[in-house]
C-alpha cells in the first residue's frame, strides 16, 4: 500500500513536470502562443526587424531562445511591454513603432516590400529576366546551379558572402571563369554589426571586396552590392549613400522564389512563388539563394527557367 502511494505520488510529480515544461516550450511554438508568427516566414521577419535595431539574432525562421532573448531585451527598452519573450500585439505595435515609418513594412514578407531599386530596363523592348543568387557559395547547391546555367546556356549575378568566398576560393573563380557576375553581399550577413553603425557597414563592404580580390587578383573589382535583407527602410538611407559613394550599384528584386520564407519548402512551392511573382513583368530581378540549406532551390531551377523562357523571356547578368 505504502509503495502504490509513493509510485502514485512520483507519477503525479511527474505529470505535473511534464505539464509544466510542456507550457514553457510552448512559447516556441507559433501556432500556439504567437498570434502574428503562423509560420517561419513570419519568424524571420521580426527576426530581421530585430537585428535592424541592433540584435544579434540568425534570421532562421525559428522562435527559439535567441529570438525570445532579443524579444525580451526589446520588450525591457519599454516600459508598457511585460518582459516575457512573447510576441504578442503590443510587442509588435512597440516593435512597429520603434522601425519608423517602414515599420510595417518590414515586418511583411519580402514579396511586399518596396522595390526601391527597378529592374533594370533592357536596351530593346524584349522581356529580360535577371536570375540572382545571394548567400553563397556553397559546396552542396552552388555546382548544381551552375551546371543548369550552363545548360541552358544562361548567365546569372551571384551576390557572394565575403566569408561564403573565403571558404570556396575554388567555387568563386570558377563562377568568374565561367562568366557570370559576381557583386558584393557582405561578408558576414549579421545585420546586428553590419546596420550598427557606418565603420561596421564599411568594414563589411571592405573586406569583403578584399576577399575577392585576394581570390580573383588585385585587378578584380564589382560594382554590384546587394544589402542583406534589402535596401528598404529609413535605415538603411545613411547606407545607401555609402554604397554609391563608393561606386557601386544596388539591386533589389522584383521576383522571388520564396527560399527564404521557411524551412525546407518543396521546390514546386518556390516554382509557384515564381509564377505568383512575376505578374507579367517585362524586366524582371529573380531573388533565389544558393547557401548550402537552399537544396530545392537547385531542385527547381530548371522548371524555373522554363516558365520563364515559355513567357517569352531572355536571360542577362545585371550590368555593373
Amino acid at each position: 500500500m505504502k509503495n502504490t502511494f509513493k509510485f502514485k505520488l512520483t507519477l503525479s510529480l511527474f505529470l505535473v513536470m511534464m505539464l509544466f515544461s510542456t507550457s514553457i516550450y510552448a512559447i516556441s511554438l507559433p501556432n500556439k502562443v504567437l498570434p502574428f508568427m503562423s509560420k517561419g516566414s513570419d519568424v524571420v521577419n521580426v527576426q530581421k526587424s530585430l537585428n535592424t535595431l541592433g540584435s544579434n539574432v540568425v534570421p532562421d525562421g525559428i522562435y527559439g531562445n535567441g529570438t525570445k532573448k532579443a524579444v525580451m531585451e526589446f520588450q525591457k527598452k519599454h516600459s508598457s511591454l511585460s518582459a516575457d519573450g512573447i510576441y504578442g500585439p503590443s510587442t509588435k505595435t512597440a516593435l512597429e513603432k520603434a522601425l519608423g515609418n517602414d515599420g510595417a513594412e518590414l515586418l511583411k514578407p519580402e514579396l511586399v516590400v518596396p522595390n526601391k531599386v527597378p529592374a533594370p530596363k533592357p536596351e530593346t523592348t524584349e522581356k529580360v529576366a535577371y536570375l540572382t543568387f545571394d548567400d553563397g557559395p556553397s559546396t552542396k547547391v552552388t555546382p548544381r546551379i551552375l551546371k543548369t546555367l550552363d545548360d541552358y546556356g544562361i548567365k546569372a549575378t551571384f551576390f557572394l558572402l565575403g566569408s561564403m568566398a573565403e571558404s570556396n576560393p575554388e567555387l568563386v573563380k570558377t563562377i568568374n571563369s565561367k562568366g557570370h557576375s559576381i557583386g558584393n553581399h557582405s561578408y558576414s550577413h549579421k545585420y546586428g554589426y553590419i546596420y550598427q553603425n557606418s565603420t561596421n557597414f564599411l568594414a563589411e563592404l571592405n573586406l569583403a571586396d578584399k576577399t575577392f580580390k585576394n581570390i580573383l587578383g588585385k585587378d578584380f573589382s564589382t560594382q554590384l552590392f546587394r544589402f542583406p535583407g534589402g535596401s528598404y527602410g529609413e535605415n538603411k538611407n545613411p547606407y545607401k549613400k555609402l554604397v554609391q559613394e563608393k561606386g557601386y550599384k544596388y539591386y533589389d528584386w522584383n521576383v522571388l522564389n520564396g527560399d527564404a520564407e521557411g524551412l525546407n519548402i518543396p521546390a514546386s512551392k518556390l516554382v509557384a512563388r515564381v509564377k505568383e511573382t512575376t505578374k507579367g513583368q517585362k524586366s524582371i530581378v529573380v531573388l533565389m539563394h544558393d547557401s548550402g540549406s537552399k537544396t530545392a532551390t537547385a531542385d527547381s531551377l530548371a522548371e524555373v527557367i522554363d516558365y520563364l523562357i515559355g513567357q517569352g523571356y531572355s536571360f542577362d547578368k545585371l550590368p555593373q
